[in-house]
């Protein structure tokens, strides 16, 4: 009968697949959250490039290396990698996605704003949304196509329409089918 020259044999065992399991589980949820940022990217407003090139994300746990900031389009560099202690797995939010631009309430049709033409025409935009036409209300998108000079370079309500209205789902799940794909890499989280 053979004998285990290792006594932790099982425990190690158990130890290495925990770690794999929980490195997938990071490897998941940063490539979702860059899909998500890269969507909102191409949805929304691109009148300079600034708005779209603004999207961060914030790890919320107290062991995560912070992503770079970046810009369009979005990598895995630009997204924290995250502790995989179990501990931190257990927390409700581990990523915060946000828009650090002073406008950005009013780019997601948060908040009316005032608006003045800025001396350049809009940089094309993936979703090739544009509308000239008189503005309805102080909201960024509410635009009345026909005579006028206000323009538009994404639908009203595109930030709500993405978040409810299925793209969200959709580079949720192409972030979890990369992370699929992708093969594992040592620093993809943090063991402790």
């Amino acid at each position: 009968m053979a004998v285990s020259k290792n006594k932790n044999f099982v425990k190690n065992i158990k130890k290495k697949i925990g770690d794999e399991a929980r490195l997938q589980i990071n490897r998941v949820a940063r490539e979702a959250t860059k899909e998500v940022m890269n969507g909102l990217a191409e949805e929304g407003p691109v009148w300079s490039g600034r708005f779209r090139d603004s999207w961060v994300a914030e790890g919320k746990g107290s062991k995560t290396k912070g992503g770079k900031v970046g810009s369009y389009p979005y990598s895995l560099w630009n997204v924290p990698k995250l502790s995989i202690t179990l501990k931190e797995l257990n927390r409700a939010k581990r990523i915060e996605i946000r828009n650090t631009t002073t406008y950005a309430a009013i780019a997601m049709d948060k908040e009316p704003g005032v608006y003045e033409y800025p001396g350049l025409e809009p940089i094309k935009n993936k979703n090739q949304f544009f509308e000239r036409g008189t503005r309805v209300s102080g909201l960024r998108g509410d635009i009345e196509t026909g005579k006028g000079n206000n323009r538009s370079t994404a639908p009203l309500d595109w930030y709500k329409n993405f978040i409810s209205g299925g793209k969200y789902t959709q580079a949720l799940e192409r972030g979890i089918r990369l992370a699929r794909v992708r093969p594992t890499q040592k620093d993809e989280g943090i063991i402790k």
